[in-house]
C-alpha cells in the first residue's frame, strides 16, 4: 500500500508546489508552535478572507492558491515544531472537531483525508535517514493539511465538544463488546464508501502509535463512533463537499 500511495503521488497534480516551495528545512524548533496553535492563528487571521470564498465554483483548495494563498499557508507551516504525534493528532481533530453542539453530524470529505493519510506516517519518517528529510517531510504533510483547512472555511475545531460532551449512540457503542473495535470495524465495511473504512482504519492505528498517556490521549474509539454516528445509514448520510467552515454551509443543515 505504502508502494501504491508513492505510485499516486507521483502523478497527482503539483499546484501544491505553491507551498511546498517555500517550506524551510529549520531543524532549530525551540521556540515552535503546535499544530492545534498554528490553526487556531489561521482561523483568526483575516488575510485568508479574500482568497477563497463559500460559493466558488471550482476546487476551493485551487481557488486559495490562484489568489495567492501559498506562501501564507508556507507562512504558518513554517510556525510549527516538528512532531510526528502532535500531526496525527492535529489531522484527526481538523476531521472530527468540526462537529457543532446543536446541529446535526457532519464531516467534511476534504477534512477527511487529513486523518487517513496519517496511516504510513511513521513508515515514511522512519524511511528518511537524514533528521532534515524527516522535518520537511512532516512540514510538507503538514503543510498541506493546512492548505486544505483553510480552502474548507477554516471551521472552528469544537474541541471541548468532541471529546467531552459529545454522547456516541447506542449503535455504535459496543459496549457489551469485549473489544468495541471490532465490531465497528466490521460495521465500517458494509458502507458503501469505501473512505470510512480507511477512517476507521486509520485511528486504529493512531491509537496504536500514539506515545501520550492518560488524560494527554486521544479518545481514537469515541472519534471513530462518532464518525460512524456521521455516516450511517449509508443510504442517507455522506461527507458534505460544499466547505464545512462557512455560516452559509451551516444555516442549511438541521438542528437537533
Amino acid at each position: 500500500m505504502a508502494i501504491e500511495g508513492l505510485a499516486m503521488a507521483s502523478v497527482d497534480r503539483v499546484n501544491v508546489h505553491e507551498v511546498i516551495k517555500y517550506l524551510k528545512n529549520d531543524q532549530d524548533q525551540a521556540n515552535g508552535k503546535t499544530a492545534l496553535e498554528i490553526i487556531d492563528l489561521i482561523a483568526k487571521d483575516q488575510r485568508f478572507n479574500d482568497k477563497v470564498f463559500y460559493d466558488d465554483e471550482a476546487t476551493k483548495a485551487d481557488k486559495l492558491l490562484e489568489r495567492g494563498g501559498g506562501p501564507l499557508i508556507a507562512e504558518y507551516a513554517n510556525m510549527w515544531k516538528c512532531d510526528l504525534d502532535d500531526l496525527r493528532r492535529a489531522g484527526i481533530l481538523v476531521n472530527a472537531a468540526v462537529i457543532k453542539p446543536k446541529k446535526a453530524l457532519r464531516l467534511d470529505f476534504f477534512l477527511m483525508h487529513a486523518t487517513t493519510s496519517c496511516l504510513f506516517l511513521n513508515l515514511f519518517v522512519q524511511s528518511f535517514k537524514k533528521k532534515e528529510n524527516q522535518i520537511l517531510f512532516l512540514k510538507a504533510k503538514f503543510a498541506i493539511d493546512l492548505l486544505y483547512y483553510a480552502a474548507r472555511g477554516r471551521p472552528e475545531l469544537n474541541l471541548n465538544y468532541l471529546l467531552n460532551e459529545y454522547q456516541v449512540s447506542k449503535e455504535h457503542s459496543y459496549s457489551e463488546a469485549q473489544n468495541p473495535w471490532l465490531p465497528l470495524v466490521d460495521k465500517s465495511l458494509t458502507h458503501r464508501d469505501e473512505h470510512v473504512p480507511k477512517t476507521i482504519r486509520s485511528l486504529v492505528y493512531a491509537e496504536k502509535f500514539d506515545n501520550a498517556q492518560g488524560k494527554d490521549k486521544l479518545p481514537y474509539l469515541k472519534i471513530a463512533q462518532m464518525i460512524m454516528d456521521t455516516l450511517f445509514p449509508d443510504d442517507e448520510k455522506d461527507w458534505t463537499h460544499e466547505g464545512i467552515g462557512w455560516d452559509e454551509y451551516w444555516k442549511t443543515v438541521e438542528d437537533i
